[in-house]
Protein backbone atom coordinates (compact mmCIF):
# COMPACT_ATOMS: atom_id res chain seq x y z
CA UNK A 1 0.00 0.00 0.00
CA UNK A 2 2.38 2.59 1.17
CA UNK A 3 5.10 1.17 -1.97
CA UNK A 4 2.31 2.54 -4.27
CA UNK A 5 2.02 5.89 -2.83
CA UNK A 6 5.49 5.78 -2.63
CA UNK A 7 6.10 5.89 -6.59
CA UNK A 8 3.19 7.91 -7.10
CA UNK A 9 4.51 10.68 -5.67
CA UNK A 10 7.69 9.69 -6.89
CA UNK A 11 6.66 9.80 -10.38
CA UNK A 12 4.68 13.26 -9.99
CA UNK A 13 7.83 14.76 -8.64
CA UNK A 14 10.12 13.96 -11.26
CA UNK A 15 7.73 15.04 -13.69
CA UNK A 16 6.96 18.60 -12.29
CA UNK A 17 11.22 18.68 -11.97
CA UNK A 18 11.10 17.70 -15.46
CA UNK A 19 8.93 20.59 -16.72
CA UNK A 20 10.45 23.62 -18.42
CA UNK A 21 7.70 26.02 -16.19
CA UNK A 22 5.61 25.50 -13.21
CA UNK A 23 2.42 23.91 -14.19
CA UNK A 24 -0.44 24.68 -11.82
CA UNK A 25 -3.17 22.13 -11.07
CA UNK A 26 -5.90 23.38 -9.66
CA UNK A 27 -7.67 20.14 -9.13
CA UNK A 28 -11.32 20.11 -7.48
CA UNK A 29 -11.49 23.70 -6.04
CA UNK A 30 -15.15 23.93 -5.58
CA UNK A 31 -15.87 27.82 -5.20
CA UNK A 32 -17.15 26.57 -1.50
CA UNK A 33 -13.36 25.13 -1.08
CA UNK A 34 -12.57 28.75 -2.38
CA UNK A 35 -14.39 30.13 0.35
CA UNK A 36 -13.14 28.11 3.00
CA UNK A 37 -10.04 28.16 2.61
CA UNK A 38 -9.62 32.01 2.65
CA UNK A 39 -9.03 33.84 5.39
CA UNK A 40 -11.17 36.49 4.12
CA UNK A 41 -13.28 37.02 1.22
CA UNK A 42 -13.80 40.52 -0.57
CA UNK A 43 -15.18 42.52 -3.30
CA UNK A 44 -12.74 45.22 -4.15
CA UNK A 45 -11.78 47.95 -6.58
CA UNK A 46 -7.70 47.94 -7.41
CA UNK A 47 -5.98 50.45 -6.68
CA UNK A 48 -2.34 50.05 -7.01
CA UNK A 49 -0.38 46.79 -8.23
CA UNK A 50 3.13 46.84 -7.44
CA UNK A 51 5.65 43.87 -8.11
CA UNK A 52 8.59 43.22 -5.82
CA UNK A 53 11.52 41.07 -5.88
CA UNK A 54 11.72 39.00 -2.67
CA UNK A 55 14.73 36.90 -2.54
CA UNK A 56 14.71 34.53 -5.87
CA UNK A 57 11.09 35.25 -6.25
CA UNK A 58 8.95 38.30 -7.52
CA UNK A 59 5.51 38.95 -5.92
CA UNK A 60 2.67 41.49 -6.12
CA UNK A 61 1.12 43.83 -3.61
CA UNK A 62 -2.41 44.49 -4.83
CA UNK A 63 -4.13 47.45 -2.57
CA UNK A 64 -7.69 47.34 -2.96
CA UNK A 65 -10.46 49.78 -1.76
CA UNK A 66 -12.94 47.29 0.17
CA UNK A 67 -16.60 47.91 -1.37
CA UNK A 68 -17.95 44.42 0.50
CA UNK A 69 -17.01 41.93 2.78
CA UNK A 70 -18.60 38.45 3.06
CA UNK A 71 -15.77 36.76 5.63
CA UNK A 72 -12.91 37.49 7.64
CA UNK A 73 -12.12 40.87 9.17
CA UNK A 74 -11.95 43.15 6.18
CA UNK A 75 -9.87 47.23 6.56
CA UNK A 76 -11.66 49.64 4.11
CA UNK A 77 -7.99 49.45 2.68
CA UNK A 78 -6.64 46.54 2.25
CA UNK A 79 -3.05 45.28 0.82
CA UNK A 80 -2.91 42.25 -0.58
CA UNK A 81 0.25 39.79 -1.11
CA UNK A 82 -0.10 37.25 -3.87
CA UNK A 83 2.79 35.49 -6.03
CA UNK A 84 2.68 35.33 -9.57
CA UNK A 85 3.51 32.24 -10.52
CA UNK A 86 0.62 29.97 -12.62
CA UNK A 87 -1.07 29.19 -9.58
CA UNK A 88 -1.58 32.74 -8.45
CA UNK A 89 -4.26 35.28 -10.01
CA UNK A 90 -3.84 38.10 -12.64
CA UNK A 91 -4.09 41.37 -10.68
CA UNK A 92 -3.34 44.44 -12.75
CA UNK A 93 -6.39 45.72 -14.27
CA UNK A 94 -6.13 49.22 -11.82
CA UNK A 95 -9.15 51.11 -11.08
CA UNK A 96 -11.38 47.27 -11.57
CA UNK A 97 -13.17 45.83 -9.30
CA UNK A 98 -12.30 42.23 -8.06
CA UNK A 99 -13.74 39.30 -6.20
CA UNK A 100 -10.93 38.74 -3.65
CA UNK A 101 -9.54 35.54 -1.98
CA UNK A 102 -7.29 36.66 1.17
CA UNK A 103 -5.32 33.41 1.20
CA UNK A 104 -1.54 32.72 3.19
CA UNK A 105 0.84 33.61 0.72
CA UNK A 106 2.49 29.87 1.56
CA UNK A 107 -0.69 28.25 0.63
CA UNK A 108 -0.52 24.51 -0.76
CA UNK A 109 1.49 24.14 -3.66
CA UNK A 110 -0.35 23.58 -7.38
CA UNK A 111 -3.65 25.13 -5.67
CA UNK A 112 -4.92 28.18 -7.28
CA UNK A 113 -6.06 31.28 -5.92
CA UNK A 114 -9.04 32.23 -7.70
CA UNK A 115 -9.10 35.89 -7.14
CA UNK A 116 -10.30 37.50 -10.55
CA UNK A 117 -12.46 40.60 -11.88
CA UNK A 118 -15.77 40.22 -10.61
CA UNK A 119 -17.17 39.88 -14.18
CA UNK A 120 -15.49 36.67 -13.95
CA UNK A 121 -16.58 35.65 -10.64
CA UNK A 122 -20.51 35.01 -10.94
CA UNK A 123 -20.41 31.85 -8.98
CA UNK A 124 -18.83 33.08 -6.68
CA UNK A 125 -19.93 36.11 -5.49
CA UNK A 126 -23.49 34.21 -5.31
CA UNK A 127 -21.60 31.62 -3.41
CA UNK A 128 -20.44 34.38 -0.76
CA UNK A 129 -23.74 35.72 -0.58
CA UNK A 130 -25.45 33.20 0.93
CA UNK A 131 -23.07 32.09 3.74
CA UNK A 132 -24.25 34.51 6.31
CA UNK A 133 -28.08 34.44 4.56
CA UNK A 134 -28.99 31.02 5.04
CA UNK A 135 -29.36 28.20 7.62
CA UNK A 136 -25.63 26.57 7.71
CA UNK A 137 -25.37 23.51 4.95
CA UNK A 138 -23.00 21.09 4.17
CA UNK A 139 -22.18 19.50 1.29
CA UNK A 140 -19.95 16.37 0.77
CA UNK A 141 -19.17 15.44 -2.79
CA UNK A 142 -16.73 13.48 -5.40
CA UNK A 143 -15.71 12.56 -8.77
CA UNK A 144 -15.07 8.83 -9.26
CA UNK A 145 -11.60 9.41 -11.96
CA UNK A 146 -10.63 5.53 -13.38
CA UNK A 147 -13.47 3.23 -13.26
CA UNK A 148 -14.49 2.75 -16.91
CA UNK A 149 -17.87 4.16 -18.61
CA UNK A 150 -19.32 0.57 -18.71
CA UNK A 151 -18.55 -0.44 -14.44
CA UNK A 152 -19.87 3.04 -13.52
CA UNK A 153 -24.00 2.30 -12.87
CA UNK A 154 -22.58 -0.93 -10.56
CA UNK A 155 -20.21 1.43 -8.62
CA UNK A 156 -22.04 2.60 -5.09
CA UNK A 157 -21.71 5.33 -2.86
CA UNK A 158 -22.92 5.15 0.49
CA UNK A 159 -23.18 7.91 3.17
CA UNK A 160 -23.10 7.27 7.15
CA UNK A 161 -24.33 10.23 9.32
CA UNK A 162 -23.92 8.11 12.29
CA UNK A 163 -27.87 6.78 12.33
CA UNK A 164 -28.48 5.65 9.23
CA UNK A 165 -26.87 4.92 5.75
CA UNK A 166 -27.74 6.62 3.01
CA UNK A 167 -27.21 5.49 -0.71
CA UNK A 168 -26.47 8.36 -3.41
CA UNK A 169 -26.38 8.06 -6.86
CA UNK A 170 -23.52 8.85 -9.53
CA UNK A 171 -24.24 10.40 -12.63
CA UNK A 172 -23.28 9.75 -15.97
CA UNK A 173 -19.76 11.04 -15.73
CA UNK A 174 -18.58 9.64 -12.20
CA UNK A 175 -19.79 11.95 -9.85
CA UNK A 176 -21.77 12.00 -6.11
CA UNK A 177 -22.95 15.13 -4.36
CA UNK A 178 -24.73 14.87 -1.23
CA UNK A 179 -25.86 17.83 1.16
CA UNK A 180 -26.85 17.90 4.52
CA UNK A 181 -28.11 20.64 7.62
CA UNK A 182 -27.00 18.16 10.03
CA UNK A 183 -24.07 18.46 12.03
CA UNK A 184 -22.05 15.73 12.96
CA UNK A 185 -19.16 13.25 11.50
CA UNK A 186 -19.79 11.57 7.94
CA UNK A 187 -18.31 8.32 6.15
CA UNK A 188 -18.08 7.64 2.88
CA UNK A 189 -17.96 4.40 1.49
CA UNK A 190 -17.13 3.73 -2.35
CA UNK A 191 -18.12 0.81 -2.97
CA UNK A 192 -16.76 -1.04 -7.17
CA UNK A 193 -17.51 -4.05 -8.93
CA UNK A 194 -14.25 -4.63 -9.83
CA UNK A 195 -10.58 -5.02 -7.53
CA UNK A 196 -8.87 -1.96 -7.81
CA UNK A 197 -6.37 0.28 -6.12
CA UNK A 198 -8.17 3.01 -4.18
CA UNK A 199 -7.60 6.24 -3.06
CA UNK A 200 -8.54 10.19 -3.20
CA UNK A 201 -6.98 13.54 -3.91
CA UNK A 202 -7.88 16.87 -2.48
CA UNK A 203 -6.37 20.05 -3.01
CA UNK A 204 -2.98 18.81 -3.90
CA UNK A 205 -3.33 16.06 -1.35
CA UNK A 206 -2.73 12.48 -1.42
CA UNK A 207 -4.31 9.26 0.74
CA UNK A 208 -2.72 6.08 0.96
CA UNK A 209 -3.86 3.63 -1.67
CA UNK A 210 -5.87 0.85 -0.69
CA UNK A 211 -6.52 -2.65 -2.58
CA UNK A 212 -9.91 -3.69 -2.81
CA UNK A 213 -13.43 -3.26 -4.23
CA UNK A 214 -14.47 -0.57 -1.83
CA UNK A 215 -13.11 2.33 -0.04
CA UNK A 216 -14.13 4.42 3.08
CA UNK A 217 -13.08 7.82 3.94
CA UNK A 218 -14.53 10.39 7.04
CA UNK A 219 -15.12 13.98 6.88
CA UNK A 220 -17.40 16.34 9.57
CA UNK A 221 -19.83 18.58 9.05
CA UNK A 222 -18.46 22.37 8.89
CA UNK A 223 -21.15 25.34 8.26
CA UNK A 224 -21.30 26.43 4.55
CA UNK A 225 -18.28 24.24 4.36
CA UNK A 226 -17.42 21.23 1.80
CA UNK A 227 -15.50 18.37 1.32
CA UNK A 228 -15.13 17.36 -2.71
CA UNK A 229 -12.56 15.09 -3.41
CA UNK A 230 -11.68 12.92 -6.45
CA UNK A 231 -11.31 9.36 -5.80
CA UNK A 232 -8.55 7.80 -8.22
CA UNK A 233 -9.41 4.38 -8.92
CA UNK A 234 -6.63 2.06 -10.91
CA UNK A 235 -8.04 -1.07 -11.90
CA UNK A 236 -5.99 -4.33 -11.26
Amino acid sequence: MISIRFVFLAFALTLSCSMAAFACNPALAAVCQRCERAEAVFVGTLTKAERKSEGSFTVLYATFTVKESYKGSIQRVEIIKFGTGECDPAVDKVGETYFVYKEPYRRILRVANYTHLLGQSVNDLAFAKQINSRKPIFRISGFLSGLAKADLPKARIVINDGRRNKNVSLDRDGWYKYATRRPGAYKITVLLPIEANIGWEQLGVYSDFVEGTSFTYETAFRPNGCDERQINISPK
